[in-house]
């Protein structure tokens, strides 16, 4: 819906300076459909568009000159990795603010929730040409938010998370439901390649495209529920801040749904969207 919205002077200088991007030493690692893919969109979820490449370049241009003559962009990603974990910080004043920071905002605040500073790592790791995108959790398990981390593609074309500090005990305590990437290209099986639009999904899940990858980060098992309406578009959910929250969909037509790939060791519940609130069947 962006061609609504979006000025053709954003959208030129996006193109100009993705494409100036790919110049630097490191990004031979990197394929073409790596840069059409992670490196050019100049979205990373439905956040406000603004021009922060062109901030990336005003702010953080000096980092360029350390890194000359560089192939590996290992060297790079762990840079802006520690710079963002050493110089910004996370503050759960944010985590009720639905709209991620600006650029300018979060270089002013030097403070935001999980996904400020997801968003922050990403940005600058696609203004210097490597590969970058977020991966989320819709919401943890047993407990309360979401939570963001930006991934990075090495020189051995696997993406490497970027965890904030102190957050991966996430991983080892039966927190994380699911994780999804996000993507630009088209992905058919997602909820929102195959629903209309006007159609009323829980956040995360049907608001745009991605791929599942809980599989590379917990240990994934099936869920399987009996249920009373075929061809009904179901959801599990896990306790997240006193309430039931959808993590994931499935439609079938039998009596039985089968949800794959859930975090192990968690308890969910299969829910129903009805007057576009989410309830028990």
């Amino acid at each position: 819906l962006d061609k609504d919205t979006i000025t053709a002077g954003l959208l030129i200088n996006t193109i100009d300076l993705a494409i100036l991007s790919k110049s630097f030493s490191w990004t031979t690692s990197y394929s073409t459909n790596d840069f059409f893919e992670y490196v050019l969109p100049y979205r990373f979820g439905n956040e406000s568009l603004h021009n922060w490449r062109k901030s990336v370049l005003e702010n953080f241009g000096w980092i360029l000159d350390s890194m000359e003559n560089q192939t590996d962009p290992s060297e790079l990603i762990k840079f802006i990795d520690d710079y963002i974990d050493i110089n910004f910080s996370f503050d759960k004043r944010y985590q009720r603010i639905p709209e991620p920071q600006k650029l300018h905002e979060i270089l002013q605040s030097k403070t935001g929730n999980y996904q400020d500073l997801a968003y922050l790592k990403a940005m600058l790791l696609r203004s210097f040409g490597i590969p970058a995108t977020i991966d989320y959790v819709p919401y943890l398990a047993d407990t309360s938010g979401s939570f963001y981390f930006a991934v990075a593609k090495n020189i051995n074309g696997k993406f490497e998370a970027l965890l904030p500090p102190g957050t991966g005990y996430l991983f080892k305590q039966n927190k994380i439901p699911k994780v999804y990437r996000r993507i630009y290209s088209k992905n058919p099986n997602s909820l929102f390649a195959i629903k209309e639009l006007s159609l009323s999904t829980p956040p995360f899940i049907g608001h745009y495209h991605y791929e599942d990858v809980t599989s590379d980060y917990v240990p994934v098992s099936s869920v399987e529920f009996d249920v009373k309406n075929n061809d009904t578009l179901y959801y599990t959910a896990v306790y997240n801040d006193s309430m039931w929250r959808a993590v994931d969909w499935a439609i079938t037509k039998s009596p039985q749904i089968i949800f794959q790939n859930h975090g192990q060791n968690i308890s969910y519940q299969i829910m129903l969207v009805v007057n576009d609130s989410l309830v028990f069947e």
